[in-house]
């Protein structure tokens, strides 16, 4: 009897069930891109990743199979089709192009020479770098077309010499359609000593550490001194032209990748704010 019941109940709710089920939304297809798949092979989106080969060959999958379109925030994807490409920015060297995203700061998260370089020291690297447009216009100086001010801000930890920050600021603009332009001007550090490393546990001296161990935020935040002065004048000469084009390989709201042809390699980034 008791069987009896619990198949006729099953029988009157499982139509009753269908019934329902035939008039609730499909779920999505879940959308796996060569860039989705690329940051998964990182270890963390916040800083800089070890290189390895199998890190650069999905990068350089995620170049090759992009797809090009004119507005990276208005991507229209049907829900029924698996999308493997990434799409990127087209002309992503123009200014027009470009102000769509830049603006903001950025994070450094694959870099295989700065690692390389850092490895081979035993120490570490950590870069971010901002963008700040000029009230939206571009300017003209020296027949470059200026459209903003960046300022970098890279975190050495290396033995002997320490921990500090080595900063940079200057214009960034566009070249040509495809490479921008990065102009650094200024340049100045910030070492930090190892007592203002140490752990604290009064709320003051906490609050005090938190800000000294951020860098100065410009050239003109720098106590005047010798140091300064010699400092800046040495990354003036450093700034060279063979340093100041990047042609962009892949732009979209929030992930870039320069190709530094100097060294042969890439730099990308990863859009925090």
């Amino acid at each position: 009897m008791i069987i009896a019941l619990i198949v006729l109940l099953n029988n009157m709710i499982s139509p009753s069930l269908a019934f329902f089920a035939a008039f609730q939304p499909k779920p999505k297809a879940v959308t796996v891109t060569d860039k989705l798949i690329f940051l998964e092979s990182l270890d963390q989106l916040n800083t800089l990743n070890p290189a390895s080969q199998q890190r650069t060959s999905l990068l350089n999958t995620m170049i090759q199979q992009k797809t090009i379109v004119d507005d990276v925030k208005n991507v229209k994807v049907n829900d029924d089709i698996d999308v493997t490409s990434s799409t990127s920015l087209k002309n992503p060297g123009d200014a027009d192009s470009f102000s769509k995203v830049a603006q903001g700061t950025w994070k450094v998260i694959y870099a295989p020479h700065m690692t390389t370089i850092s490895s081979l020291f035993n120490g570490s690297f950590d870069v971010s770098y901002s963008l700040d447009y000029l009230d939206d216009k571009q300017i003209l100086r020296d027949d470059k077309r200026i459209c903003g001010i960046i300022t970098s801000h890279a975190k050495y930890e290396f033995p002997i010499i320490g921990t500090g920050y080595l900063s940079v600021s200057g214009t960034f603009g566009s070249l040509d359609d495809q490479v921008c332009r990065v102009d650094f001007d200024k340049a100045w550090v910030k070492p930090l000593s190892l007592g203002r490393m140490m752990a604290v546990t009064d709320k003051a001296k906490y609050q005090e550490k938190i800000e000294n161990e951020k860098p100065f935020a410009s050239l003109e935040q720098v106590p005047d001194g010798f140091v300064k002065d010699i400092v800046n004048e040495i990354g003036k000469y450093l700034f060279i032209e063979s340093f100041a084009l990047f042609p962009v390989s892949f732009l979209d709201e929030n992930l870039i990748v320069f190709d530094f042809e100097l060294l042969g390699t890439r730099i990308c980034a990863k859009k925090i704010d």
